[in-house]
Parts: C-alpha cells; sequence; structure tokens
C-alpha cells in the first residue's frame, strides 16, 4: 500500500518481484569411464559407480574405449544395470566400445540386455 501511494507522487511504477520460472534441471553428468581390466576385484566399485547414476534422469554414458579385458562378473553388472535403466524408461549411451566388450557380450548373448546396437559399435 506504501509503495502505491509513493508510486503516485513521484509518476513511477512500484517495484514488483518477478517469479522466475523454475528451469528445468538438465543433469549433465561426465561419461563413466571403464578400466583397462574390468575384473572381478573391480566389481563391487563399478557397481557402486553405477547406483550412483541409476536414476540419473540425463542419459548415462559409459566410455568402454580403454577396455581391454573384461570378465562375466563386470559383464553381469553392467548389463544389470542397462536392464534397470531401460525398465525406469532411461537411456545409457555406450561410447568407444572395443571388439574385445562387443565379442565378449556376444559369447553371452548379453548384446541386446547391454544395448549394443549399431550406434554403439565401434
Amino acid at each position: 500500500m506504501k509503495q502505491r501511494k509513493a508510486a503516485r507522487k513521484t509518476g513511477r511504477k512500484p517495484r514488483v518481484a518477478k517469479a522466475k520460472a523454475a528451469a528445468p534441471k538438465r543433469a549433465t553428468t561426465r561419461p563413466l569411464a571403464l578400466p583397462a581390466e574390468c575384473a572381478i576385484a573391480s566389481a563391487q566399485s563399478l557397481r557402486k559407480s553405477l547406483m550412483k547414476r541409476l536414476s540419473d534422469r540425463a542419459n548415462v554414458q559409459i566410455d568402454a574405449s580403454a577396455v581391454q579385458r573384461i570378465d562375466t562378473a563386470s559383464l553381469q553388472v553392467l548389463a544389470a544395470f542397462a536392464r534397470d535403466r531401460r525398465a525406469a524408461g532411461l537411456e545409457v549411451e555406450w561410447l568407444g566400445v572395443p571388439a574385445s566388450l562387443t565379442d565378449v557380450a556376444r559369447m553371452l548373448d548379453l548384446t541386446n540386455v547391454l544395448g549394443f546396437d549399431a550406434q554403439a559399435v565401434a
């Protein structure tokens, strides 16, 4: 009320705080880089890293370009992560997938579960 009276006296419009529209938060995350040796010894730490990103709304990228060897324990962790993300309607994008990883995934019939398709294979 006082602002209106003051505005009339000075001829200026009263200042009104404008509410900013809440911009949707766009999560930007760096790709999760897999180590060169993905063995059972590192499967638990891989699982922890993936669990942190399980419910991210942003597309989760996994950089597999450094992978030289991978065992079934690590593949199972990756497959479960990809399956759970897909079930939640979220995406996993693979970057730099080497032939060593695709060959093992193909032998274990995990290419579909992991989401390896034409865009992923390097």
